[in-house]
């Protein structure tokens, strides 16, 4: 038999149907009805396609699935591809102009939902899957599905402000599912959580490794996923022991409430090291990364207290990765390239994107090679270490500096959250949040210990929480905007003495720093308000020419303050030279 989804999942459900496969809050499933219940569905699909459009359905029609999480919403995801078409997931809270752009880059004409009182895009009907009419509606298998057809397409964000769809294959998908079952060892008796939404590609890991090696899956509410509270009680009421939770939330979560997680998978951003202490004592916490077209995941690392948090570990099974530098060539650091049974076909009606990221390089693999974007460092044991995106490369006074590097620098210093962000192109300001509040300039000194000073951030901004998206990872656009200067955090000039000469030398700093002269103060610091070594340079000259002395660059740089120049002009040997 050819291997796809479909047949895998009946091979479960005859060898046993009676195990529980999906339990929600609402309702549970063995393996034999969630089969019953999906092949409803399938031949509620089938009904329509043969009224509406005189024909049966292909293995190129795309569906709509806009469910909550409940037992429907498997059920729902199973009964698309019993008929040979392929889902697509439609977030009702996106906006609809952004929905009709998805149904209409897919092709989509069909959405299943609960209820029909949400607006589907203008181009969809709706087949309620809870209506009476679907109930008890006989399906028969008519498409051959075979291990090449589309079994997905989910849409992740793009840089022209559409999102970008990426089609999986059930091949594709397999690959990862049999990688997932061996090495997490997965199987009857397992009790998976299904944390994420199947608007994120990580829901994939958590559903089908789960449904195709008889394990049960466990669908939290929309309100379970947002409370710590809901959450720790749901795994510990069914015995929750295999989870995939973003790096953000772990940080939020105690792990000693979840006692019975044996299993612990993360990815899509980099943990900072406290969640790796925190999550892998005494039981398996394993790092995972890959991208969308890459299906989920492309390499693994069990972590430990002494592993870094960016290592990313080696290839799954059926994947190789290759570093390759500007040139193409195989390199130590350099851009990560992807190859293997889990590359995608690609970007769904973009043959430009398609082509640009999905490439062919024969000298270093025959397969088409996906190209990440992301900057990954090989070390001697053969692990890749993520160093950053190659669109977050960042040119600091004139030097290259990853923002990701920092923000792992931040993490490295006891910053529970940290996201770093470039400032009028020559200025890095540092979102950071911590279990208590901390001494900026005691974060900068222990970073001046890790990292080169032109990567230090000039500003550091203390949240209680940064903003996240719903898929646990940082939203950048929801950042504050920052007053730079009022981001020192320094008094303001009212503490000032107001004598001529301090008055003249907030004016010049004031003028070669581009700020407001009144955030200065005694202790304002040059550098700490984006002084760079030029900045300097034209201060001590432009002190010169109106006060006359000479002021050491040295000294300045190691005292790089307001009172050190304005002690220097109340000495008797300057003071001629500063009268007005």
């Amino acid at each position: 038999m050819i291997a796809t989804i479909v047949s895998r999942f009946r091979q479960i459900v005859r060898a046993q149907p009676a195990r529980l496969a999906v339990v929600s809050d609402d309702h549970a499933l063995t393996y034999m009805a969630l089969q019953q219940r999906s092949e409803e569905i399938a031949g509620a699909v089938q009904a329509w396609f043969l009224a509406e459009r005189s024909r049966r359905v292909a293995v190129t029609d795309v569906i709509g699935i806009r469910i909550e999480k409940c037992v429907d919403l498997y059920a729902a995801m199973l009964g698309v591809l019993a008929t040979g078409a392929s889902y697509v997931p439609l977030d009702p809270q996106l906006p609809p102009d952004t929905q009709e752009f998805i149904a209409g880059r897919c092709g989509c004409e069909l959405v299943l939902s609960l209820g029909t009182s949400a607006e589907p895009p203008n181009s969809c009907r709706v087949i309620d899957v809870r209506a009476q009419q679907v109930r008890g509606t006989s399906f028969e298998p008519s498409a051959e599905i075979l291990p090449t057809d589309l079994c997905y397409t989910i849409f992740t964000s793009g840089s022209t402000g559409n999102p970008k769809g990426v089609a999986a294959t059930h091949a594709n998908v397999l690959n990862l599912t049999d990688w997932a079952i061996e090495t997490f060892g997965l199987g009857p008796g397992t009790q998976a959580l299904q944390y994420s939404t199947i608007n994120f590609d990580a829901s994939v890991l958590d559903i089908y490794p789960t449904l195709l090696s008889g394990a049960t899956l466990h669908a939290p509410s929309a309100q379970q996923r947002m409370s710590v509270t809901a959450l720790e009680n749901l795994c510990r009421r069914r015995q929750v022991d295999h989870a995939f939770l973003p790096p953000t939330l772990l940080g939020a979560l105690a792990p000693e409430r979840f006692e019975n997680i044996r299993t612990i998978l993360t990815g899509g951003e980099p943990c900072n090291p406290q969640v790796v202490r925190a999550w892998s004592s005494n039981r398996k916490f394993y790092n995972l990364y890959g991208p969308a077209e890459c299906t989920v995941l492309a390499t693994c690392k069990r972590m430990n207290a002494s592993v870094s948090s960016r290592n990313l570990g080696r290839a799954i099974t059926g994947t190789r990765v290759h570093v390759l530098d500007a040139e193409g060539r195989p390199a130590r650091r350099g851009e990560l390239h992807i190859a293997g049974l889990g590359v995608t076909p690609g970007y769904v009606a973009d043959s430009a994107t398609t082509a640009s990221r999905f490439i062919r390089h024969p000298r270093i693999d025959a397969s088409v090679l996906y190209r990440t974007g992301d900057i990954a460092e090989l070390d001697e044991a053969g692990d890749l270490h993520f160093i950053g995106r190659k669109d977050r490369q960042v040119k600091v006074r004139g030097f290259r500096v990853e923002l990701e590097e920092i923000e792992g620098a931040l993490q490295a210093v006891g910053c529970r959250q940290a996201v770093v962000k470039l400032h009028d192109t020559e200025t890095l300001v540092a979102y950071i949040s911590t279990d208590e509040p901390v001494d900026v300039r005691a974060v900068k000194g222990r970073l001046q210990q890790l990292l080169a000073s032109f990567k230090v951030p000039q500003f550091i901004v203390q949240l209680a929480e940064l903003p996240l998206k719903p898929n646990g990872k940082v939203d950048h656009d929801r950042l504050p905007a920052v007053r730079l200067e009022a981001a020192a955090g320094f008094e303001t000039l009212g503490d000032i003495p107001m004598d001529e000469n301090y008055r003249s030398l907030a004016a010049l700093w004031a003028c070669t720093l581009s700020i407001d002269a009144e955030v200065l103060s005694p202790a304002s610091n040059f550098r700490d308000l984006g002084g760079t070594s030029i900045h300097v340079l034209r201060l001590l000259d432009a002190v010169e020419s109106r006060f006359g002395i000479n002021v050491s660059f040295i000294e300045f740089f190691n005292n790089p303050t307001l009172q050190f120049i304005h002690n220097l002009l109340q000495q008797p040997e300057n003071s001629s030279c500063c009268q007005p």
